[in-house]
């Protein structure tokens, strides 16, 4: 067979299997589509300074114009040249093309039916070659047969390189939001112009050559940065060679830590006796959690030392309600956990297959505890993502905090084995332990685990003499009713005691549950009242603004002695040693000796230097913000912050001092019910961004002016179900 005859016949087996691959990416596009349009009704968009704009989209998916070239098109191919007797690079094979793209973006990205909005699309949306080009976006595409663009319901996402990003025009252009939504009403506090010039930069740190590190954009640009500042860093990721397959391994899961609780099985088997699922992991393999492997026969932690961003808060974040009201905590989240709950309102970081690199923060134990320190905080929380995977760095760090003065706190639903419990009693001052429920098939079908390890360790915490309080998510429908009320009291009522705080917690729909609603007020209010019928002494409920059933009056003269609005708590009647003030008794209500490191204040911004002023308003049910502030100077600098309230006075501005290169998160909630929302002040040399907080213990990954998938319900990013 000839030269042109052997490319002849190559050609037409290309066209065969792109042909087939275009029919079945269309079949698999509608069925997404189907999907997507069924679950959504609209998108809330807001702008970063007060929330102003909304766009409503009845029909997400009707104004979107078919997109001009499809996946697999030959025409997408360079013209071969008959005169060379040696064929092209095979093109990708669809289960290649599934298999990376499933690795890459498991959960939101789908190919974009309408590239860029206004600008023309990429003309080669997947590359049939592993090597890198950049297309019309300034975007180069380093992964074989990698979309440069996607899209979910009008949020378009970018893979974009960070040295592009502010230099190359094409990509800016990328970067903007694909259509304008109407302008609300409503008055901004701020000029829009703040949404560029206030919100966290990229850094312009300088890299390596021969480094790129890749970000993904929703609607607005992500936050992109490399963390700098003590007790946060980034690292940058590798690029790979041209030619080679990308890796699948994320940098946060290159390097482990040697993980303790494990058995030698022989031929290089380990097996984990952290939690109840003994995991039997071979050489190369991971357990459940995907944060724990073996690696050359031994069991390491991946995520030792990695975290999501270091948060302030306040206790009651943690469903603690007797222990040093209204304190302020620092809060740590890892990465991965030991469950897969079917609502899990942190599944962007607590499922190890979604958590990309730049949701990833290096400290290390001794930067943990000096933040703490530094910035005149009492107690370290243990939370958001399980902190039952994160065992090693744990016990280390609260050891070493321990020895500052410092308490720890540890949030956790608790799946754990009795000889790790063993190890955390004695660095651990607070247990808050969330009863996901107390039906076994329940736990098995939505928490993927089960229960009888669950009530065990809690049994041996409270035996140990340590704080304990338990919690229980009702979910609309389906474990909000009385009989789990009464399943919870009498469990903490016979096997614990009836003065253990207990917390019925309000739902959001998230990760695979959204088609539902928040859990009904009245629903709470009914199992709270159960509860106290059946003897049990503090019952609160959680997630809920307006109610008196989140407040604190003595069993025995029936004075307030705490009130509570959200995530604030307001001492009243109560002694600094823990007793009531009106008659004596103990309100088994553990203090901090010593008095509460408070913030500074100020009446008055300084009128030194200008002030770049943003802030963000309560609506429906979200009204608590994570706002993270950075100092990109070289000398120490100053933020601020303050309560905005319908009429009157005016509050103080609370000050935060940052270090040189320090980036630093808090948590601002609602406080009073006057209260309209919350205002932030940097100074020249420093930014900030704002993430909307749907519930206590929520730890958002997008920023506020990305909006959510349905006003006040659900946020993004919006989890959708792989379709085959």
């Amino acid at each position: 067979m000839d030269a042109v005859a052997l490319v002849g016949a190559h050609q037409v087996l290309a066209l065969r299997t792109n042909h087939h691959a275009s029919i079945r990416m269309r079949r698999c596009s509608s069925i997404f589509l189907r999907r997507t349009s069924s679950q959504l009704t609209g998108i809330s968009r807001r702008t970063h300074g007060n929330l102003t704009r909304r766009r409503d989209i009845t029909s997400p998916l009707s104004d979107l114009p078919a997109s001009p070239r499809r996946i697999g098109a030959a025409a997408h191919r360079p013209p071969l040249d008959p005169t060379t007797a040696t064929p092209p690079p095979r093109p990708p094979r669809l289960e290649e093309v599934d298999a990376d793209r499933r690795a890459r973006a498991p959960a939101l990205r789908r190919p974009s039916p309408n590239g860029h909005g206004d600008t023309p699309p990429c003309d080669r949306p997947i590359c049939p070659t592993p090597s890198p080009h950049p297309c019309e976006h300034g975007v180069t595409t380093l992964d074989s047969a990698s979309p440069c663009c996607f899209s979910v319901i009008g949020i378009t996402v970018h893979p974009v390189s960070v040295e592009n990003r502010d230099t190359d025009p094409a990509a800016r252009t990328a970067h903007s939001t694909t259509s304008t939504p109407a302008t609300s009403n409503r008055t901004s506090i701020s000029p829009r112009s703040h949404a560029r010039n206030h919100r966290i930069p990229p850094t312009t740190r300088s890299r390596p050559t021969g480094h790129s590190r890749r970000t993904t954009v929703v609607a607005v640009r992500a936050f992109a940065d490399d963390g700098r500042g003590t007790g946060a860093t980034r690292r940058p990721e590798p690029r790979p060679a041209a030619g080679t397959r990308p890796r699948i391994m994320r940098k946060w899961q290159e390097e482990g830590y040697p993980a303790r609780l494990q058995d030698d099985l022989g031929d290089g088997v380990v097996q984990c006796r952290l939690s109840p699922r003994n995991c039997r992991i071979r050489p190369g393999q991971h357990g459940f959690c995907m944060v724990r492997a073996n690696r050359d026969g031994t069991l390491v932690s991946l995520n030792y030392g990695r975290s999501v961003h270091a948060t302030e808060e306040t206790i009651e974040t943690e469903a603690v309600f007797h222990f040093e009201p209204g304190a302020r905590i620092l809060s740590m989240g890892n990465i991965g956990c030991m469950l897969n709950c079917d609502y899990c309102h942190n599944w962007k970081t607590s499922q190890a297959r979604f958590v990309a690199d730049s949701d990833v923060f290096y400290y290390t134990p001794a930067e943990v505890v000096d933040i703490a320190v530094r910035h005149g905080i009492k107690v370290i929380s243990w939370t958001y993502n399980d902190p039952v995977v994160w065992h090693e760095f744990v016990t280390e760090t609260a050891a070493l905090a321990r020895q500052k003065g410092i308490v720890n706190l540890y949030k956790s639903a608790f799946f754990i084995s009795e000889k790790a419990v063993e190890e955390l009693i004695p660095v651990i001052d607070i247990f808050s332990v969330s009863i996901k429920s107390m039906d076994a098939k329940y736990y098995r079908k939505i928490t993927k685990g089960w229960i009888e390890p669950v009530l065990a360790a809690t049994e041996q915490v409270y035996r140990s003499g340590r704080h304990l309080e338990v919690s229980t998510l009702m979910v609309t429908d389906l474990s909000d009713g009385e009989d789990t009320a009464r399943d919870m009291a009498r469990f903490v009522g016979e096997r614990l005691g009836p003065e253990v705080p207990t917390h019925f917690v309000r739902f959001h729909p998230d990760y695979k549950m959204t088609n539902t609603i928040r859990t009904p007020v009245d629903r709470l209010e009914r199992a709270r009242q159960v509860a106290l019928d059946m003897g049990l002494e503090h019952v609160y409920l959680g997630n809920v603004y307006d109610t008196e059933a989140a407040n604190t009056w003595c069993r025995a003269c029936g004075a307030l002695q705490i009130t509570r609005y959200g995530l604030n708590a307001r001492l009243l009647g109560l002694t600094p040693e823990g007793a009531c003030a009106r008659c004596g008794t103990d309100a088994r209500i553990r203090r901090i000796p010593g008095p509460a490191p408070a913030r500074p204040v100020v009446a008055d911004l300084p009128t030194s230097e200008p002030h770049d002023v943003a802030g963000f308003d309560w609506e429906g049910d979200v009204r608590a913000v994570h706002i993270r502030v950075r100092n990109d100077a070289e000398t120490p600098r100053s933020v601020y912050h303050r309560r905005r309230r319908s009429g009157g006075a005016p509050a103080e501005w609370v000050r935060i001092d940052l270090r040189a290169g320090e980036s630093y998160r808090f948590i601002a909630a609602q406080s009073l019910s006057d209260e309209i929302g919350v205002v932030v002040a940097v100074p020249p040399g420093c930014v900030s961004s704002l993430h909307q907080v749907f519930d206590r213990a929520h730890f958002p990954t997008t920023e506020a002016e990305a909006g959510t998938v349905n006003a006040d319900v659900t946020p993004l990013p919006l989890y959708v179900r792989p379709t085959r």
